[in-house]
Protein backbone atom coordinates (compact mmCIF):
# COMPACT_ATOMS: atom_id res chain seq x y z
CA UNK A 1 0.00 0.00 0.00
CA UNK A 2 1.26 3.62 -1.08
CA UNK A 3 2.81 5.78 2.23
CA UNK A 4 0.34 9.02 2.04
CA UNK A 5 1.28 12.26 3.48
CA UNK A 6 -0.23 15.89 3.24
CA UNK A 7 2.90 17.42 1.11
CA UNK A 8 5.86 15.31 -0.30
CA UNK A 9 8.99 17.39 -0.77
CA UNK A 10 11.38 16.41 -3.40
CA UNK A 11 15.19 17.64 -2.92
CA UNK A 12 17.06 18.13 0.36
CA UNK A 13 18.67 21.36 -0.70
CA UNK A 14 17.90 24.50 0.89
CA UNK A 15 14.82 25.20 -0.82
CA UNK A 16 13.48 21.51 -0.23
CA UNK A 17 15.06 21.25 3.44
CA UNK A 18 13.27 24.76 4.38
CA UNK A 19 9.84 23.99 2.56
CA UNK A 20 9.67 20.84 4.57
CA UNK A 21 10.20 22.86 7.74
CA UNK A 22 7.88 25.54 7.41
CA UNK A 23 5.35 22.88 5.89
CA UNK A 24 5.87 20.18 8.77
CA UNK A 25 4.69 22.90 11.00
CA UNK A 26 1.45 21.65 10.17
CA UNK A 27 0.87 19.10 8.10
CA UNK A 28 2.75 15.92 7.35
CA UNK A 29 5.13 16.19 5.04
CA UNK A 30 7.95 13.15 3.65
CA UNK A 31 11.03 14.74 1.95
CA UNK A 32 12.36 12.83 -0.67
CA UNK A 33 16.21 13.07 -1.61
CA UNK A 34 18.28 11.02 -3.75
CA UNK A 35 21.73 12.00 -2.31
CA UNK A 36 23.44 10.38 0.99
CA UNK A 37 23.10 14.30 2.03
CA UNK A 38 22.63 17.58 1.79
CA UNK A 39 22.65 18.55 -1.54
CA UNK A 40 22.62 21.52 -3.93
CA UNK A 41 24.91 23.98 -5.30
CA UNK A 42 24.87 25.98 -2.14
CA UNK A 43 26.77 23.20 -0.51
CA UNK A 44 29.70 24.11 -2.36
CA UNK A 45 29.45 28.04 -2.56
CA UNK A 46 30.87 29.51 0.72
CA UNK A 47 27.54 30.87 2.38
CA UNK A 48 27.95 34.67 1.69
CA UNK A 49 24.71 36.35 3.81
CA UNK A 50 24.27 39.97 1.25
CA UNK A 51 20.83 41.25 1.17
CA UNK A 52 22.68 44.41 -0.77
CA UNK A 53 23.48 42.63 -4.08
CA UNK A 54 24.34 43.50 -7.97
CA UNK A 55 27.09 46.14 -8.77
CA UNK A 56 25.61 48.89 -7.73
CA UNK A 57 24.42 47.44 -3.71
CA UNK A 58 21.56 47.90 -3.93
CA UNK A 59 18.56 45.76 -1.51
CA UNK A 60 18.03 42.39 -3.22
CA UNK A 61 14.10 41.87 -4.22
CA UNK A 62 12.65 41.33 -0.73
CA UNK A 63 16.31 41.48 0.53
CA UNK A 64 15.63 42.74 4.04
CA UNK A 65 12.65 40.39 4.56
CA UNK A 66 14.18 37.91 3.25
CA UNK A 67 17.16 38.31 5.70
CA UNK A 68 14.60 38.60 8.46
CA UNK A 69 13.04 34.87 7.31
CA UNK A 70 16.73 33.36 7.61
CA UNK A 71 17.42 34.69 11.07
CA UNK A 72 13.53 32.91 12.17
CA UNK A 73 15.05 30.23 10.49
CA UNK A 74 18.14 29.90 11.66
CA UNK A 75 16.35 30.15 15.38
CA UNK A 76 13.41 28.27 15.37
CA UNK A 77 15.98 25.52 13.98
CA UNK A 78 18.89 25.55 16.44
CA UNK A 79 21.30 27.03 14.25
CA UNK A 80 22.74 29.80 15.52
CA UNK A 81 26.00 28.10 14.92
CA UNK A 82 26.31 27.88 11.54
CA UNK A 83 26.13 31.65 10.95
CA UNK A 84 28.90 34.05 11.87
CA UNK A 85 26.52 37.83 11.56
CA UNK A 86 30.03 39.06 10.70
CA UNK A 87 29.07 41.60 8.10
CA UNK A 88 30.41 42.04 4.39
CA UNK A 89 32.84 44.04 3.06
CA UNK A 90 32.07 45.02 -0.89
CA UNK A 91 35.03 47.35 -2.20
CA UNK A 92 34.25 49.56 -5.05
CA UNK A 93 36.37 49.21 -7.94
CA UNK A 94 35.63 52.52 -10.14
CA UNK A 95 33.85 56.03 -8.87
CA UNK A 96 30.92 55.16 -10.39
CA UNK A 97 31.01 52.06 -8.29
CA UNK A 98 31.75 53.96 -5.30
CA UNK A 99 28.82 57.09 -6.40
CA UNK A 100 26.45 54.08 -5.96
CA UNK A 101 27.72 52.52 -2.99
CA UNK A 102 28.06 55.73 -1.02
CA UNK A 103 24.16 56.60 -2.00
CA UNK A 104 23.21 53.13 -0.25
CA UNK A 105 25.19 54.11 2.74
CA UNK A 106 22.93 57.23 2.64
CA UNK A 107 19.84 55.45 2.25
CA UNK A 108 20.25 52.67 4.39
CA UNK A 109 22.23 53.71 7.43
CA UNK A 110 20.81 51.09 9.93
CA UNK A 111 22.37 48.61 7.51
CA UNK A 112 25.37 50.24 5.73
CA UNK A 113 28.58 52.39 6.36
CA UNK A 114 30.79 53.82 3.18
CA UNK A 115 34.12 53.64 3.98
CA UNK A 116 36.93 56.23 2.13
CA UNK A 117 39.94 54.79 0.20
CA UNK A 118 42.06 56.35 3.17
CA UNK A 119 39.57 54.60 5.82
CA UNK A 120 39.73 51.41 4.04
CA UNK A 121 43.13 50.90 3.81
CA UNK A 122 43.97 52.24 7.62
CA UNK A 123 41.12 49.76 8.90
CA UNK A 124 42.00 46.75 6.75
CA UNK A 125 45.69 46.63 5.32
CA UNK A 126 45.12 43.57 3.54
CA UNK A 127 42.65 44.91 0.63
CA UNK A 128 44.01 45.95 -2.37
CA UNK A 129 43.24 48.79 -4.49
CA UNK A 130 40.02 50.37 -4.17
CA UNK A 131 37.28 53.78 -4.60
CA UNK A 132 36.46 52.87 -0.85
CA UNK A 133 34.50 50.33 0.15
CA UNK A 134 30.52 49.89 1.49
CA UNK A 135 30.43 47.92 5.04
CA UNK A 136 27.79 45.96 5.38
CA UNK A 137 26.68 45.40 8.88
CA UNK A 138 23.65 42.92 8.64
CA UNK A 139 24.88 39.70 6.99
CA UNK A 140 27.74 37.73 7.21
CA UNK A 141 28.60 34.07 6.60
CA UNK A 142 26.97 30.81 6.64
CA UNK A 143 28.12 27.11 7.18
CA UNK A 144 25.24 26.25 4.45
CA UNK A 145 25.62 22.14 4.99
CA UNK A 146 25.22 22.35 8.43
CA UNK A 147 22.35 24.89 8.10
CA UNK A 148 20.49 22.14 6.03
CA UNK A 149 21.52 19.73 8.05
CA UNK A 150 19.81 21.49 11.28
CA UNK A 151 17.10 22.51 9.18
CA UNK A 152 16.39 18.53 8.49
CA UNK A 153 16.78 18.08 11.99
CA UNK A 154 14.13 20.46 13.17
CA UNK A 155 11.86 19.22 10.26
CA UNK A 156 11.98 15.65 11.90
CA UNK A 157 11.38 17.23 15.52
CA UNK A 158 7.90 19.02 13.72
CA UNK A 159 7.01 15.13 12.76
CA UNK A 160 8.55 15.60 8.89
CA UNK A 161 9.67 11.99 7.39
CA UNK A 162 13.05 11.65 5.23
CA UNK A 163 14.60 9.57 2.97
CA UNK A 164 17.44 9.82 1.57
CA UNK A 165 19.26 8.02 -1.73
CA UNK A 166 15.45 7.70 -3.28
CA UNK A 167 15.82 9.22 -6.62
CA UNK A 168 12.52 9.88 -8.03
CA UNK A 169 11.40 8.52 -11.69
CA UNK A 170 8.17 10.46 -12.00
CA UNK A 171 4.92 11.94 -10.23
CA UNK A 172 1.23 12.56 -11.16
CA UNK A 173 -2.17 13.52 -9.95
CA UNK A 174 -6.06 12.28 -10.02
CA UNK A 175 -8.54 15.15 -9.00
CA UNK A 176 -8.49 13.75 -5.31
CA UNK A 177 -4.14 12.45 -4.86
CA UNK A 178 -1.10 13.66 -6.24
CA UNK A 179 1.72 10.87 -6.21
CA UNK A 180 5.60 10.15 -6.41
CA UNK A 181 6.86 7.07 -7.82
CA UNK A 182 10.81 6.34 -6.94
CA UNK A 183 13.20 4.39 -8.68
CA UNK A 184 13.17 1.49 -5.97
CA UNK A 185 9.33 1.12 -7.11
CA UNK A 186 7.83 2.72 -4.22
CA UNK A 187 4.53 4.90 -4.41
CA UNK A 188 4.12 7.56 -2.27
CA UNK A 189 0.47 9.89 -2.07
CA UNK A 190 -0.12 13.42 -0.75
CA UNK A 191 -2.74 16.20 -1.47
CA UNK A 192 0.00 18.53 -2.80
CA UNK A 193 4.04 17.57 -4.24
CA UNK A 194 6.21 20.14 -3.92
CA UNK A 195 9.39 19.63 -6.51
CA UNK A 196 13.06 21.19 -5.50
CA UNK A 197 14.97 19.28 -7.55
CA UNK A 198 17.79 22.06 -8.65
CA UNK A 199 19.73 21.13 -11.20
CA UNK A 200 18.02 17.70 -11.36
CA UNK A 201 15.15 19.45 -13.42
CA UNK A 202 16.96 17.98 -16.82
CA UNK A 203 15.56 15.17 -16.16
CA UNK A 204 12.36 15.85 -16.85
CA UNK A 205 10.49 16.91 -19.82
CA UNK A 206 7.57 18.38 -17.96
CA UNK A 207 10.94 20.83 -15.82
CA UNK A 208 12.52 21.35 -19.20
CA UNK A 209 9.83 23.10 -20.03
CA UNK A 210 10.24 25.78 -17.27
CA UNK A 211 12.51 29.06 -17.93
CA UNK A 212 15.44 28.26 -16.46
CA UNK A 213 19.33 27.70 -17.31
CA UNK A 214 22.22 25.86 -15.63
CA UNK A 215 25.34 27.74 -14.41
CA UNK A 216 28.34 26.18 -12.84
CA UNK A 217 30.00 27.40 -10.16
CA UNK A 218 33.73 27.12 -9.10
CA UNK A 219 35.21 27.52 -5.54
CA UNK A 220 38.92 27.67 -3.94
CA UNK A 221 40.78 27.12 -1.43
CA UNK A 222 44.07 28.95 -0.37
CA UNK A 223 46.06 29.09 2.57
CA UNK A 224 45.34 32.16 4.47
CA UNK A 225 48.20 34.69 3.61
CA UNK A 226 50.05 35.97 7.05
CA UNK A 227 48.55 39.01 8.10
CA UNK A 228 45.68 38.56 6.68
CA UNK A 229 43.29 41.03 8.78
CA UNK A 230 39.56 41.20 7.19
CA UNK A 231 37.76 39.01 9.17
CA UNK A 232 34.29 39.37 7.40
CA UNK A 233 33.58 38.16 3.96
CA UNK A 234 34.74 40.38 0.42
CA UNK A 235 32.30 40.40 -2.26
CA UNK A 236 32.99 42.47 -5.66
CA UNK A 237 35.68 40.44 -8.10
CA UNK A 238 33.75 36.97 -7.46
CA UNK A 239 34.47 36.96 -3.49
CA UNK A 240 36.97 36.01 -0.53
CA UNK A 241 35.27 34.31 2.78
CA UNK A 242 38.17 33.34 5.68
CA UNK A 243 38.31 30.74 7.81
CA UNK A 244 40.82 29.96 10.33
CA UNK A 245 43.19 28.50 8.10
CA UNK A 246 42.36 29.06 4.62
CA UNK A 247 40.33 31.60 2.46
CA UNK A 248 37.92 30.39 0.32
CA UNK A 249 37.77 32.14 -2.52
CA UNK A 250 35.19 31.97 -5.57
CA UNK A 251 33.46 32.15 -8.08
CA UNK A 252 33.05 31.11 -11.52
CA UNK A 253 29.69 31.68 -13.69
CA UNK A 254 30.30 29.35 -16.44
CA UNK A 255 27.06 28.40 -19.13
CA UNK A 256 28.90 26.23 -21.34
CA UNK A 257 30.33 24.00 -19.14
CA UNK A 258 31.36 20.21 -20.75
CA UNK A 259 32.35 19.10 -17.01
CA UNK A 260 30.44 19.74 -13.90
CA UNK A 261 34.02 18.75 -12.36
CA UNK A 262 36.02 21.72 -11.07
CA UNK A 263 38.98 23.03 -12.84
CA UNK A 264 42.62 24.44 -12.88
CA UNK A 265 42.07 27.12 -15.24
CA UNK A 266 38.94 28.33 -13.60
CA UNK A 267 40.94 28.36 -10.41
CA UNK A 268 43.51 30.51 -11.66
CA UNK A 269 41.00 32.78 -13.01
CA UNK A 270 38.98 32.48 -9.46
CA UNK A 271 42.21 33.83 -7.96
CA UNK A 272 43.50 36.42 -11.01
CA UNK A 273 39.98 38.18 -10.35
CA UNK A 274 40.19 38.03 -6.59
CA UNK A 275 43.46 39.95 -6.76
CA UNK A 276 41.73 42.98 -7.53
CA UNK A 277 40.37 42.80 -3.97
CA UNK A 278 43.42 41.55 -2.24
CA UNK A 279 47.09 41.63 -3.72
CA UNK A 280 49.19 38.47 -4.78
CA UNK A 281 46.19 35.79 -4.04
CA UNK A 282 46.56 34.62 -7.60
CA UNK A 283 50.24 33.69 -6.81
CA UNK A 284 48.79 31.05 -3.60
CA UNK A 285 48.95 27.35 -4.37
CA UNK A 286 45.71 25.66 -4.35
CA UNK A 287 44.55 23.85 -1.62
CA UNK A 288 41.49 22.36 -3.32
CA UNK A 289 38.97 23.63 -5.26
CA UNK A 290 34.53 22.48 -5.82
CA UNK A 291 32.37 23.29 -8.44
CA UNK A 292 28.40 23.14 -8.42
CA UNK A 293 25.66 23.97 -10.62
CA UNK A 294 22.99 26.26 -9.88
CA UNK A 295 19.76 27.15 -11.40
CA UNK A 296 18.48 30.16 -12.41
CA UNK A 297 15.91 31.86 -14.03
CA UNK A 298 17.22 34.27 -17.11
CA UNK A 299 15.87 37.81 -17.62
CA UNK A 300 14.67 38.02 -13.73
CA UNK A 301 17.11 36.55 -11.99
CA UNK A 302 14.61 35.77 -8.99
CA UNK A 303 13.80 32.28 -8.60
CA UNK A 304 10.24 30.68 -9.45
CA UNK A 305 7.50 29.12 -7.23
CA UNK A 306 3.94 28.05 -7.71
CA UNK A 307 1.87 25.15 -9.38
CA UNK A 308 2.21 23.60 -12.66
CA UNK A 309 0.02 21.64 -12.71
CA UNK A 310 -3.02 20.14 -10.23
CA UNK A 311 -1.03 19.60 -7.11
CA UNK A 312 2.04 19.44 -8.51
CA UNK A 313 4.12 22.96 -7.32
CA UNK A 314 8.09 24.03 -7.74
CA UNK A 315 9.92 26.39 -5.72
CA UNK A 316 13.36 26.31 -8.30
CA UNK A 317 15.41 28.99 -9.72
CA UNK A 318 17.36 30.44 -6.71
CA UNK A 319 20.17 31.27 -8.25
CA UNK A 320 23.39 32.62 -6.56
CA UNK A 321 20.99 34.17 -3.87
CA UNK A 322 19.72 30.98 -2.86
CA UNK A 323 20.25 31.15 1.13
CA UNK A 324 18.39 34.55 1.64
CA UNK A 325 15.31 33.33 -0.88
CA UNK A 326 14.61 30.41 -0.29
CA UNK A 327 14.67 31.16 3.11
CA UNK A 328 11.95 33.53 1.99
CA UNK A 329 9.93 32.19 -0.29
CA UNK A 330 10.15 28.57 1.90
CA UNK A 331 8.36 30.41 4.91
CA UNK A 332 5.71 31.84 2.82
CA UNK A 333 4.95 28.38 1.13
CA UNK A 334 2.16 27.29 3.44
CA UNK A 335 0.05 30.79 2.45
CA UNK A 336 0.94 30.32 -0.58
CA UNK A 337 -0.53 26.81 -0.95
CA UNK A 338 -3.69 27.42 1.27
CA UNK A 339 -4.51 30.36 -0.91
CA UNK A 340 -4.50 32.83 2.49
CA UNK A 341 -1.74 34.50 -0.19
CA UNK A 342 -1.12 35.65 -3.65
CA UNK A 343 2.11 34.75 -5.32
CA UNK A 344 3.90 37.48 -6.34
CA UNK A 345 4.07 38.39 -9.37
CA UNK A 346 8.00 38.62 -9.70
CA UNK A 347 8.25 34.86 -8.95
CA UNK A 348 5.25 33.29 -10.45
CA UNK A 349 5.95 30.08 -12.33
CA UNK A 350 6.20 31.11 -16.10
CA UNK A 351 7.21 28.84 -19.30
CA UNK A 352 9.58 29.47 -22.37
CA UNK A 353 7.58 29.56 -25.72
CA UNK A 354 4.30 29.08 -24.07
CA UNK A 355 1.03 30.73 -23.77
CA UNK A 356 0.59 30.25 -20.25
CA UNK A 357 3.10 33.15 -19.86
CA UNK A 358 1.50 35.42 -16.98
CA UNK A 359 -1.52 32.40 -16.52
CA UNK A 360 -0.05 30.77 -13.18
CA UNK A 361 -2.22 27.54 -12.05
CA UNK A 362 -4.41 27.98 -9.53
CA UNK A 363 -3.13 25.96 -6.52
CA UNK A 364 -5.12 22.77 -5.57
CA UNK A 365 -4.00 21.92 -2.44
CA UNK A 366 -6.38 23.00 0.34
Amino acid sequence: MADTFDIIVAGAGLAGTSSAFWLSKHHRVMLLEAGKGPSGASTVAAGIVNPFAGLRGRPMWQGLKALDSLDRLVAEASAEQCYQRCGVLRPASSQMQADSFRAVADAWPKYATWLEADALHSRFRSAGVACGALHLRSGGVMDTPRLIKAVMEAAVRNGAKIRMGTCIRSWGATPQMAFVLTEDGRRYHASCVLLCLGSGYKKFSLLNALNLHRTKGQVVRVPRPAGYDILMPISGHGYIVPEQHELIVGTTYERGFTTEAPTAAASRNILRQASAMVPRLDRLTPLSAAAGVRVGVPGTRLPMVGPIADRIWVLTGLGSKGLLLAALLSRMLPDLMKSRSPIPREVQVSYRNSKKIGQPYLPAFR
